[in-house]
């Protein structure tokens, strides 16, 4: 479990695929998931799932990418300010 909380928002969207994917590939597994209800088609609505999150999940990083580096631009600029007033103060 601790490694589990350790992994990268893409790496538990991947590790997730990887045993919906390996659950409908063997009939052992999905015989022992259908005494929980869990049948061919509720493991594809769970990979649907995993799909649309992780691209929430992408579309939020990128968002925040852009933030982020308007953020740095507008820091930026503020600096330039700072020191051109810095300037203009010592000239007056």
């Amino acid at each position: 479990m601790n490694k589990y909380s350790q992994m990268s928002p893409t790496e538990k969207f991947r590790s997730a695929r990887a045993a919906i994917n390996n659950a409908m590939q063997s009939q052992e597994i999905m015989d022992a998931l259908a005494t929980f209800n869990y049948d061919a088609t509720k493991l594809n609505e769970g990979l649907t799932l995993a799909d649309d999150t992780e691209a929430l999940h992408e579309l939020k990083e990128q968002k925040y990418g852009i933030r982020f580096e308007k953020t740095e631009a507008k820091s930026a600029l503020w600096q330039d300010a700072r020191k051109s007033l810095s300037n203009y103060r010592k000239l007056a």
